[in-house]
């Protein structure tokens, strides 16, 4: 029996699948110390979909926790890419208030930023100890309308570097997944929608610190959220969507269970039209939130909330549902009344 649990977290998402010989966990919300209580002392497989903080940040408590252990974790190859020009090249230069001003951070392509190498993936992840000798990302300098973003990129980089390095100390195994429409093959009883395992590093093209700067940016985009298949008996059986705006059609012959977009955002309403099928069913975690859920969402005939904001913005309750006999059956949890 396989059984699905949208964890009551607080802010973000995090789904363990528990098997009766493995658990998995995809995501790990944004609180460090709540997710210690919810997930088992043992973790087979963890994946990371993105550098949003309500997606990975409760990954440092558990790395960071000695009664908790992570045997594997999947993360996103552009992270490695980040990585690469830390180890090889000055990355504390602070830019200069011109600099900053003609930075591009709008409808940046991922692909230009990057290039191919011969050089194994596993070199890198076998040599990520260097990151104990850095302790936090230096802050670049501030200017005007570029204090946020230049926070948010620094807390970026600091995340990225501090659940690897943890990863790394811990001994867990890493595979790293590089955005790819094509998909790739099951790995795990995980079928990598929108991405494929990366076996060979992307560095940054050119060395340079302005293209590693939007890199950096772009690790927390939804538009780059990993998506994954979790298959049961050779069949797809769950959808990770992350914060995905999942523009592959892909039409379900059989029951699945389906994670909201974005919670729910109106931004990601289009993965509706393009995720179908006979019996989805579809399981939304959010913090309380007075723009989500979307009408698109609304319209959807079997949904699930973990937060029912528009009705009722204080109650909340895991959301459980259990594999058995071939099909889905509710064990715990709201069908959603935001309508």
């Amino acid at each position: 029996m396989t059984k699905l649990t949208s964890l009551l977290i607080g802010s973000g998402d995090s789904f363990l699948i528990e098997n009766g010989k493995e658990n998995y966990l995809v995501d790990s919300g944004g609180n460090q110390k709540t997710i210690l209580s919810l997930v088992p002392k043992r973790i087979n497989l963890a994946i990371c979909t993105h550098n949003d903080s309500d997606h990975c940040k409760g990954f440092i408590g558990i790395l960071k926790s000695e009664k908790h252990i992570i045997d594997e974790i999947w993360l996103p190859g552009i992270w490695a890419s980040v990585i690469d020009f830390v180890k090889t090249e000055k990355y504390d230069t602070a830019f200069s208030r011109e600099q900053l001003d003609d930075i591009n951070l709008e409808n940046i392509d991922l692909n230009e930023l990057l290039t191919d190498t011969d050089e194994s993936i596993d070199d890198l992840t076998d040599d990520l100890g260097f990151l104990s000798d850095i302790d936090d990302f230096p802050y670049w300098s501030f200017f005007y309308n570029h204090h946020i973003i230049s926070r948010k990129i620094n807390f970026n980089i600091n995340r990225i570097l501090e659940i690897a390095r943890l990863s790394y100390e811990k001994g867990v195994a890493i595979k790293w997944f590089f955005p790819d429409n094509n998909g790739d093959s099951l790995i795990n009883n995980f079928r990598p929608v929108n991405c494929k395992h990366l076996l060979r590093t992307k560095r940054i093209r050119n060395n340079s610190l302005t293209f590693f700067y939007q890199l950096a940016y772009l690790t927390s985009e939804n538009k780059h959220s990993l998506v994954f298949e979790y298959y049961i008996e050779n069949t797809p059986r769950i959808l990770f969507t992350a914060d995905s705006n999942i523009s592959i059609t892909n039409p379900y012959t059989d029951q699945i269970l389906a994670t909201a977009p974005h919670h729910g955002s109106h931004s990601n309403r289009e993965v509706y039209d393009n995720i179908t099928g006979r019996d989805i069913i579809w399981i939304r975690s959010d913090r309380p939130s007075f723009t989500r859920p979307c009408h698109d969402f609304l319209n959807l005939k079997n949904k699930y909330c973990l937060s029912c904001t528009k009705k009722h913005p204080i109650q909340r309750e895991e959301i459980i549902f259990e594999f058995k006999n071939g099909q889905w059956t509710h064990i715990k949890g709201q069908k959603c009344n935001c309508n």
